[in-house]
């Protein structure tokens, strides 16, 4: 499987039910994290209802040298969302899939660090709004099983509107600048998954995706699952994002990353995992700050381990990792955000369990 925090497609039954928890967390941030997943079918039609909570603690401390009037607080906000998925298979050979969903909240530590710099920078000013972060996504999808070397293939067409906590910037002598708001971005993804051998399994997926304000940005990744032999299994997998920049003072985007899982299994009931990645990107683009607040060329790294037991009724995987980002030097641009685009080590735990009835 190439998911393979889906438990539950090994349960294959009616209904499973999943709980998923995570923490990642470093010296002045922690995010954690709890859904609730239940999965059905009836006929020809499979069903996913999931709901899950969020929640942000930030130890927001302004960057002296560059902003001289923040001050330092402690910021917690929670992320609520849902999402609904669908699939119907008429026959053995194509399946639809449909998905929607909504959330409300801040999604990551970065646009809450950024909404507390604003705030404290142009709150009481005429023009200044308070942001309420929230969103819709929908997608329709086809997959056709070729039975032949062609493979698996499918195409999904989804729609993502976003409400962000926008940017805000006063010239001189000029009334206060609000950046967007809403973001509308749209993807088309197709993929391609086939047996390469009797023991390869290999998937190819191309992405495109058009955001508000923004160029067009093409995504490939590739991921190969390998049986080494009875017990040892390797998950592979590679990356690759490009986008153009019409600035003249800015390079294209481009970022890529790279995975490799080792995992052994005992009796097909006890899976232990070993698992490594990495990340590289020339500098995030952002369209709703009217100030760039993108950060600087980024390197991360990721190191874990997990453990995880398939039982008849019950399965449950445990995982902890050590996860680290660093960034090239901060440009006198972005100086404000120097706190927040410095190198953090942090620590990521998740559990999940699943059941069937």
């Amino acid at each position: 499987l190439f998911n393979s925090h889906a438990l539950a497609a090994s349960l294959k039954t009616d209904p499973v039910y999943s709980v998923d928890t995570e923490f990642l967390g470093a010296s002045d941030i922690s995010m954690s994290s709890a859904s609730l997943q239940r999965s059905s079918s009836y006929q020809n039609w499979e069903w996913d209802a999931v709901f899950s909570f969020q929640s942000l603690e930030i130890d927001y401390e302004p960057f002296r040298e560059a902003d001289i009037i923040g001050r330092p607080t402690r910021l917690s906000e929670t992320n609520i969302a849902g999402q609904l998925s669908a699939s119907l298979t008429p026959n053995d050979s194509i399946s639809y899939d449909f998905s929607t969903g909504a959330y409300s909240g801040f999604t990551d530590h970065n646009s809450l660090w950024l909404d507390e710099y604003y705030r404290q920078q142009f709150e009481g000013i005429d023009g200044y709004l308070n942001s309420n972060p929230n969103g819709l996504n929908a997608s329709v999808g086809i997959q056709w099983d070729s039975q032949s070397a062609a493979g698996i293939l499918g195409a999904t067409l989804a729609f993502q509107q976003d409400d962000v906590a926008p940017g805000y910037d006063r010239p001189i002598f000029q009334d206060l600048e609000r950046g967007r708001e809403r973001l509308y971005t749209s993807s088309l993804i197709m993929q391609q998954e086939s047996v390469v051998s009797k023991f390869a399994r290999a998937r190819h997926q191309i992405q495109f995706t058009n955001t508000t304000d923004r160029e067009l940005r093409y995504l490939y990744s590739v991921n190969l699952n390998l049986a080494l032999s009875e017990n040892w299994i390797v998950r592979a997998e590679g990356t690759a994002t490009y986008e153009s920049v019409e600035a003249e003072d800015q390079a294209d985007f481009s970022a890529y990353s790279g995975g490799l899982t080792l995992e052994y299994d005992w009796n097909e009931v006890w899976f232990l995992g070993f698992t490594g990645r990495a990340y590289r990107d020339n500098g995030q683009i952002e369209t709703s700050i009217l100030v760039s607040s993108g950060p600087p060329p980024l390197d991360t790294s990721h190191f874990g381990i997990s453990l995880r037991r398939l039982g008849e009724a019950v399965a449950w995987k445990l995982s902890v990792a050590a996860y680290s980002t660093r960034y090239d030097e901060v440009e006198t641009s972005i100086r404000p955000f120097g706190n927040l685009y410095r190198n953090r080590d942090w620590t990521l735990a998740s559990a999940s369990l699943d059941y069937r009835f």
